[in-house]
């Protein structure tokens, strides 16, 4: 049976933007009970992640924060990256996906050489999201679905290069519905996002029957 770890820490406003996507995204996951842990807030942290990672096979690793070329995780509070070098060995055989800054230039190749099966990753500064004043909602709403997509479709039973070309789809379909009327800017940065994901080792990849 299909497990999955979802890692979401919660400590600033753009966390706070996309642990509201992961809320939406876990409805879907039990909807179609499949079994989860949830690592969140204080709770996201190096030790707990190498202990859940110890103690279960994980199929699955979707995660929701801050990154850097070489690490998940960068914020001032964790002494220690959450996953880096050291430990995403612990992760061999899991699909990864990141919505995190720039994880897909150094990480994502060594998490391949580590023995995760497949990894999607950005190679640049990821926006969580639009001018922290005036939020549109629809639009809000349509940045979280293009943030869940590729995990929705990788348990929905899609290959990962099936799921980044379908992504890509959807992006575009994004992109024309808000190109003459995206007073903020935000377009730009969200198209940026779907341009820049990339996607290391196996495109076949998928996750077990549940």
């Amino acid at each position: 049976m299909v497990k999955i770890l979802i890692i979401s820490p919660l400590h600033d406003y753009p966390t706070t933007l996309s642990n509201k996507a992961v809320r939406i995204l876990l409805k879907f996951i039990d909807a179609h009970k499949i079994k989860y842990d949830f690592l969140t807030s204080f709770t996201a942290n190096r030790f707990n992640i190498n202990r859940k990672a110890r103690k279960n096979k994980y199929d699955g690793v979707f995660y929701y924060g801050h990154g850097q070329e070489d690490r998940l995780g960068d914020w001032a509070m964790e002494i220690l990256p959450l996953i880096d070098k050291r430990n995403i060995g612990l992760f061999q055989d899991s699909i990864f996906y990141t919505m995190s800054c720039l994880s897909g230039k150094e990480l994502a190749p060594i998490a391949i050489k580590e023995g995760v099966r497949a990894y999607f990753g950005h190679n640049v500064r990821y926006f969580a999201f639009v001018n922290q004043l005036k939020i549109d909602y629809d639009f809000f709403y349509d940045w979280v679905k293009l943030v869940n997509y590729i995990p929705k479709r990788l348990i929905l039973g899609d290959t990962t290069g099936a799921a980044l070309r379908k992504y890509e789809l959807f992006a575009n379909s994004i992109y024309a519905k808000y190109l003459f009327h995206d007073k903020e800017g935000n377009l730009k940065l969200l198209y940026s996002n779907a341009l820049h994901l990339e996607l290391f080792g196996d495109t076949i990849a998928t996750l077990p029957k549940f």
